[in-house]
């Protein structure tokens, strides 16, 4: 897989430090799962959060 480096706002990343650590989840793949439900929930608006997150 390919990275990128982007820049990202100190609030974001210190939110995802913290939900990262209380799922043992490096912050970034914690930004990555945020990423992957935005997506989802942007493609199927119709979908809860409750299933989308569960189906990930």
């Amino acid at each position: 897989m390919a990275t990128a480096s982007i820049r990202l706002d100190q609030d974001l990343v210190q939110k995802a430090t913290i939900m990262a650590k209380a799922f043992s989840r490096t912050a970034p793949k914690q930004i990555e799962h945020w990423a992957k439900i935005g997506e989802m929930m942007e493609d199927n608006p119709e979908l809860s959060y409750e299933f989308v997150k569960q189906a990930i």
